[in-house]
């Protein structure tokens, strides 16, 4: 046992910590309260440190904050935030003081610990503004292990009734997802009658769950349209489904069908989850 605590236990995990955290691991992180448009939503990155021993706070990262005292309360500013870190404690808790880019504010302070080796808790906090030295805001802190999945995947060709060439693929897992989409030559009918080419851009950034044979998903594409795409596997080589998409400028297409075959292997993707 006395060896161990000297460090025999190897580099990447702190022989004097209960939890396990390996050098080099990203949390996502949330601080948040309320909803609607007086909401305070926050959403920043925090690494461990290579040996394991440090959670670090990436620099330039913006942080808003809510009043709960003085004369702003119920507001608050979002604030640029220097980079910062801290040793984790025995007890496996953190506390990084981060100074602000904005003069005359007080430095926002992360606290919390880790509850386990995937996950922490704890409160973002900031006593003293600028514009309100009575300012107080404490914000529940949340953060997950980013976890990288790389999977292969199935490639599935087919076209829409209208004859545009559609493209996606679907990982190889227990737990299987769509991912990636390209439509090209997509007709769409515009406000004024016209009408106008679109392509949905080859977009790897979604994934979806298959659910029981189906999926369905939406979300803006390469060119910043939304596009839904939906669909239902018949058996594990074809799929039918319809895809839909609204542009930017009054032109869209609306629920138009496609089928699809397996036709072969696709690349190897990486995913996030947590």
């Amino acid at each position: 046992m006395v060896l161990a605590a000297v460090g025999l236990l190897g580099s990447t995990v702190p022989a004097y910590a209960a939890v396990h955290l390996h050098g080099g691991e990203v949390f996502d992180a949330t601080a948040n309260r309320g909803h609607g448009d007086s909401a305070v939503l926050n959403q920043f990155v925090l690494r461990i440190s290579r040996d394991g021993r440090s959670l670090v706070f990436e620099a330039d990262q913006i942080i808003g904050v809510e009043c709960t005292s003085g004369p702003t309360k119920g507001n608050g500013p979002s604030l640029n935030v220097s980079g910062g870190h801290a040793r984790i404690g025995n007890d496996d808790a953190f506390r990084i003081v981060l100074a602000t880019n904005d003069g005359g504010n007080a430095p926002i302070i992360l606290s919390g610990r880790f509850v386990s080796s995937r996950r922490l808790v704890g409160f973002v906090g900031f006593a003293g503004g600028r514009q309100d030295p009575r300012c107080n805001s404490q914000l529940p802190l949340i953060a997950r292990l980013r976890v990288r999945t790389h999977y292969r995947t199935q490639h599935f060709s087919g076209l829409t009734a209208t004859g545009a060439r559609l493209s996606f693929y679907r990982t190889v897992a227990r737990r299987p997802q769509v991912v990636g989409l390209t439509v090209s030559s997509l007709t769409a009918d515009c406000a004024d009658g016209s009408t106008e080419q679109k392509t949905i851009d080859d977009y790897l950034g979604f994934d979806t769950p298959i659910r029981h044979g189906a999926f369905s998903y939406g979300d803006e594409d390469d060119s910043s349209e939304y596009f839904t795409f939906s669909g239902r596997f018949s058996h594990d080589a074809a799929a039918t489904g319809s895809v839909g998409l609204t542009g930017r400028d009054d032109c869209g297409v609306a629920d138009l069908r496609w089928s699809a075959k397996h036709v072969g292997a696709g690349p190897t993707v990486t995913l996030v989850s947590h």
